[in-house]
């Protein structure tokens, strides 16, 4: 993990050393503070709480929390200004680790008979530290509040740590391919946003999350805080049952909300990208709250227009205030997949791009030296106007693009040409047919998703396609299930290889069926679309089988080098999974190879991994002669030269139900990663 120095010695007060020792779990408290001395806040407790409360040693990657009382009460104890908690992790060896404390109340969800979530407090608000040691040891354990009249020091036991390092948040993964690691292992974003509820509250996250995961193969989403939802720690006083009090108090239950959601994730082995800002709280175009922004000076706040956020002073140091607070309280969940500063910032009204740029990178400076973990970082934009984005800056970790243009077809390669340029993963965070979603809602088997999120990593992209609309599209319709289908064929068949976007690859024919291949370390992904499965198709379309198409495939073997094929191959609206040894495949010149595929409906996915050998006998001139696909002379020649159709295979069903279910022969294991070291979601 990275680590961040603590913020100073922690002294003496007045000459006289005041150490609190812990006994058990409760600290003692032992004042020697001489009479007519003022004296600092007093630690009366230190009491440690949480699923490991009663657990030493800890495992590594496990979340120790504890709860600090004081002996005096502030009138805002969001403000570090005011009244500040540290904790400091000193292991035996290494730097000590400064973990800031935060001001907390829990809460008690139920749902009332209307179906509205209600939040009733439980027990006395108090600090909080919450810490997640990643590898093994004994950490020295002190803790140290501070005031306007001073400091006070408590000493706790030991921490003790065993087991291997772990890591279990979301990395950018090493080597020249831009993608993302979990764990060490490859990982790769598919999902939905599923970026605020209804009236349900915090129990709606959890009925989405169920449907959504269970497998981890829909393992990504975005959550927007925002005052809609109760997630913004700071809206117009009045608001959420008079828990928002305006700017520069923080709502008690959005905190807890964000708290509930990011474990309700991390139970569904989700991601989330946590969207601090976004742009309809300010002046747009379209579903502006401006009216009832604290900020807006109609209600008071020091802001006559929307850019003003950006510039005044106070605002500026009371964002920071608020990062301090979100850092200290969310940064240990390894369900934080990034801090997303913006969610498309420059539809605000007169945006200014230097001066929201300027802005930025220092909020992600600031986020850099706050975080203890190193989350990952980014923003986002509207527009696809990429020479007006900040994705050069060396502080966004992944570049992220935003798409509701029907002709995605079209689209989605050449935005995806322009976003790779920048050499980092990119992701589709949002994604749909049309802004405003009708024509999203007709698409009622979720085709344009299942076709985006093939386009998207056959682009090259580092993930599938986030869609927008959940609670009234992909839930009430069940499209959860196509959407893990076509994670589970890519997953499995090692989308997590893929480096790029690979031209040289045919599926002659009439033009029913396209192909696509993507480039991995011993070969290719090819993906056969039929192009009658769009969104847009007759509603009587009934999908064809697609039997002997043939596939040419160029230069996936090295110069004078033979491919010795062999292929594995999935169903995307299936999730059905199959590989033969046996399956013929023919080697052409310039490290070619040309192959009839299995028979298939709508999508196919085949992997064509290479072992590599020596070019064929210069007699196998049905393999070693085949010309390239940029120099065969006309479809009449491609014709007389397709490779048999195997006859001593059978070929898989269609509609195999899972992977489980494909033929002895296709038993497939898990490859090997190659990869170098109108609901509520309508739009806001």
């Amino acid at each position: 993990m990275r680590i961040r120095p603590p913020r100073g010695r922690i002294p003496f007060q007045g000459g006289v050393m005041r150490i609190h020792l812990v006994a058990g779990a409760l600290a003692s408290v032992c004042m020697l503070v001489p009479p007519g001395v003022v004296r600092a806040a007093g630690i009366g407790s230190v009491v440690r709480v949480g699923d490991t409360a009663g657990v030493d040693p800890i495992p590594a990657g496990a979340l120790v929390e504890y709860a600090v009382t004081l002996d005096r009460s502030y009138s805002d104890p969001f403000d570090p200004g005011t009244i500040a908690v540290q904790a400091t992790f000193a292991p035996a060896a290494g730097d000590p680790v400064a973990i800031d404390g935060f001001w907390f109340q829990d809460f008690v969800a139920a749902t009332n008979p209307a179906g509205t979530e209600v939040l009733s407090p439980s027990g006395d608000p108090h600090f909080r530290v919450r810490f997640r040691p990643l590898r093994a040891g004994d950490f020295a354990v002190s803790f140290r509040a501070i005031d306007a009249d001073g400091d006070d020091v408590q000493v706790a036991p030991v921490l003790s740590v065993l087991g291997p390092a772990v890591d279990p948040f979301v990395r950018r993964a090493p080597g020249d391919v831009p993608g993302f690691e979990r764990g060490g292992e490859p990982w790769v974003p598919f999902g939905a946003n599923v970026c605020w509820s209804g009236a349900g509250g915090t129990h709606e996250f959890a009925t989405w999350f169920d449907a959504m995961a269970g497998d981890g193969l829909l393992n990504w989403s975005r959550l927007w805080m925002t005052h809609f939802n109760g997630t913004a720690l700071e809206w117009k006083a009045g608001g959420d049952g008079g828990a928002y009090a305006g700017v520069g108090t923080f709502n008690p239950k959005a905190a807890w909300r964000v708290d509930r959601i990011l474990a309700l994730a991390e139970a569904h082995q989700i991601a989330l990208q946590l969207v601090l800002q976004q742009h309809s709280q300010f002046q747009t175009t379209h579903w502006s709250s401006w009216d009832d922004n604290p900020w807006n000076a109609a209600n008071g706040g020091p802001c006559m227009t929307s850019m003003q956020f950006f510039t005044d002073p106070d605002v500026v140091a009371g964002f920071d205030r608020r990062l301090r607070y979100l850092v200290a309280r969310y940064a240990h969940a390894p369900a934080l997949m990034a801090w997303e500063l913006w969610n498309e910032v420059d539809l605000i009204q007169g945006y200014q791009r230097a001066t929201a740029d300027a802005w930025s990178r220092a909020r992600v400076a600031l986020l850099r030296s706050l975080d203890p973990y190193g989350h990952l970082v980014t923003t986002s934009y509207a527009m696809p106007e990429f020479d007006r984005q900040d994705w050069g800056f060396d502080g966004y970790d992944l570049v992220q693009l935003h798409n509701y243009v029907p002709l995605y077809w079209d689209v989605l390669p050449w935005y995806a040409e322009g976003l790779r340029a920048f050499g980092k993963p990119v992701v589709l965070g949002e994604f749909g047919i049309d802004v405003f979603g009708s024509d999203n809602m007709r698409d009622t088997d979720g085709t344009h998703l299942v076709n985006a999120t093939l386009l998207s990593v056959f682009s090259g992209l580092a993930g599938g396609a986030m869609s927008w609309w959940w609670d009234g599209y992909l839930h009430p319709l069940g499209l959860w299930e196509p959407l893990r289908q076509v994670a589970r064929v890519l997953t499995v068949l090692g989308v997590a290889d893929v480096s790029g976007p690979w031209a040289g690859v045919d599926a002659p024919g009439e033009g029913a069926v396209v192909a696509r291949a993507a480039r991995t370390a011993d070969g290719a992904l090819v993906w056969l679309h039929d192009v009658g499965s769009d969104w847009e198709r007759d509603g009587s379309w009934v999908p064809p089988s697609h039997a002997g198409v043939s596939v040419r495939l160029d230069g996936v073997a090295p110069e004078g080098q033979s491919c010795n094929a062999t292929l594995d191959w999935g169903f995307p609206w299936t999730g059905g999974l199959a590989a033969s040894s046996e399956w013929p495949v023919e080697e052409a010149a310039g490290g070619g190879v040309r192959f009839v595929a299995p028979a298939f409906e709508r999508d196919l996915v085949i992997r064509v991994a290479c072992a590599g050998g020596p070019l064929p006998e210069p007699d196998d001139a049905s393999a070693a002669d085949a010309p390239a696909a940029q120099d065969h002379a006309s479809e009449a020649e491609d014709a007389a030269a397709e490779p048999p159709v195997p006859a001593d295979f059978a070929e898989p069903g269609i509609d195999v139900p899972a992977p489980a279910d494909a033929s002895a022969d296709a038993a497939i294991p898990e490859l090997p990663v190659r990869r170098p070291a109108a609901g509520c979601s309508a739009r806001f």
